[in-house]
């Protein structure tokens, strides 16, 4: 069996006829070409039914709410028919958030404001990555990468707002220099800022930097192994030594391997002899009494000797 999913809190079942859309999402200014997504969506929700709820936030008047998250799905529900849609009320204290939700659906927001909403909002309203993605309309795997930039070094964050200039990092960027350890981090900063790498030529750096790296386990294996040496290789000529000591040790661990089974075979060649004298002792004696307990109870028995 699975693990239970957690329930989605703070969600409420709303009447389309309560819901306000933003004037540029009006049903009558619709382009053509989102036509056949909008049919698309309206048939999903036609046989699967709603399996995200939309983000709303109180209207301009009481009983009113705007929608911030599930426009289209809006649509789709009213071209159905259906009298309501699950939604997730998101209170008008909470501006600042809202506000970066909305640019995120417009297609712009700054990494660092959105993480720290991210952030916000999964602890005030104790909802997973994948709730909160259903919340803003984002796959959980978005949710996670944003969330990882909310890790980044206070200090290293400052150094990147202010070497901006004009030209701030995109998540993709933050996201390798969140991976970083946090003594790393501002070098990272410091080397994709100064050289002003794209975000392919900085994946094709990371990926061409893993293959030289060897593994992290067999990184520690080598650190535990011969303290002090090189966690990795940067030559031909240390690779090849790198190569035969792992040869050397995989030989190492194959001959402990042997002796360990041929320890525990002696081991449980003793154990059977020893059980099987245990088992021979005890029979010999329980044999034995046996025979007593018969000559007994010819004495006892009526009709037995006096």
């Amino acid at each position: 069996m699975g693990r239970r999913k957690k329930p989605l809190q703070h969600m409420q079942k709303l009447a389309l006829e309560s819901l306000a859309l933003p004037d540029h999402v009006s049903a009558h200014r619709i382009p053509a070409r989102e036509e056949e997504e909008l049919a698309a969506l309206a048939a999903s929700l036609a046989s699967r039914g709603q399996q995200e709820p939309i983000l709303v936030t109180e209207g301009a008047a009481p009983g009113r709410w705007r929608v911030i998250v599930g426009h289209k799905r809006v649509l789709a529900a009213r071209r159905l028919g259906w009298p309501a849609l699950d939604a997730l009320i998101l209170p008008g204290r909470f501006q600042l958030e809202l506000r970066v939700i909305e640019a995120l659906q417009e297609g712009r927001y700054e990494p660092f404001a959105l993480a720290d909403t991210l952030r916000r909002l999964k602890e005030q309203h104790d909802w997973t990555q994948a709730q909160l993605g259903y919340a803003i309309g984002k796959t959980r795997d978005f949710v996670a990468n944003i969330l990882a930039i909310a890790q980044i070094h206070p200090d290293v964050r400052r150094y990147i707002v202010a070497t901006a200039n004009g030209h701030p990092l995109t998540a993709r960027h933050l996201r390798y220099v969140a991976r970083m350890p946090a003594g790393e981090q501002l070098a990272m900063a410091k080397q994709i800022i100064g050289e002003q790498l794209s975000t392919k030529s900085l994946e094709r750096r990371m990926r061409a930097e893993a293959q030289r790296r060897p593994r992290p386990e067999l990184i520690r294996v080598r650190a535990l192994r011969r303290a002090g040496t090189p966690q990795a290789p940067g030559s031909a000529k240390e690779w090849r030594r790198y190569y035969r000591q792992l040869n050397t040790d995989l030989r190492r661990v194959e001959r402990q391997e042997q002796r360990e089974i041929r320890r525990a075979a002696e081991t449980m060649s003793e154990a059977k002899e020893r059980r099987r004298l245990i088992r021979h002792e005890a029979s010999r004696k329980r044999n034995a009494l046996a025979r007593e307990l018969r000559e007994a109870r010819r004495h006892v028995e009526p009709g037995g000797a006096a």
